[in-house]
């Protein structure tokens, strides 16, 4: 049974089979885009899950996970809200286009903690969100916007 509470776009993600709260995994569809836009592997972007978290800025996402197998994209609650990004395709994908980016990052690391702390590291160093990474992330987001989507069978909605 769907939650009142959250709006999110039926063509990108669903709720996981396992029933977890305010836990959600991809279609087959936005898989196959993001894996072509963010160049990050098929198979973790197909395990990879997508959790509300009300501890996240608004708008914003944070990507984590013990390995690329086990990624967990953590979505502001603006994600979810009707009057704000929820049910809106194109704008869930032009972001996890940046966030899938990451799972490339995070292959780089032994440890979750070395892979969280070198990102602290970097915006300590350059004093803002504008570091290397996030500038590769932020590539995604542009072969995204030029991408033609009607391929991938996802209504258009922005």
């Amino acid at each position: 049974m769907r939650d009142k509470h959250l709006t999110y776009p039926d063509a990108v993600v669903s709720p996981t089979a396992d029933g977890r709260h305010w836990t959600f995994e991809l279609t087959d569809a936005a898989v196959k885009l993001l894996a072509d836009v963010s160049q990050a592997p098929e198979a973790s972007i197909r395990s990879m899950r997508l959790k509300k978290a009300w501890w996240v800025w608004p708008g914003f996402a944070i990507t984590a996970g013990k390995d690329t197998d086990h990624i967990v994209i953590y979505l502001s609650r603006a994600y979810f809200d009707p009057k704000k990004l929820g049910c809106r395709p194109m704008t869930w994908l032009r972001q996890l286009s940046h966030e899938c980016v990451h799972i490339k990052h995070r292959a780089a690391f032994k440890s979750q903690w070395r892979y969280v702390w070198s990102f602290t590291w970097d915006y300590i160093k350059h004093l803002s969100h504008d570091t290397p990474r996030e500038r590769e992330a932020d590539e995604a987001i542009g072969r995204f916007d030029r991408t033609d989507k009607s391929k991938y069978f996802i209504p258009i909605d922005n």
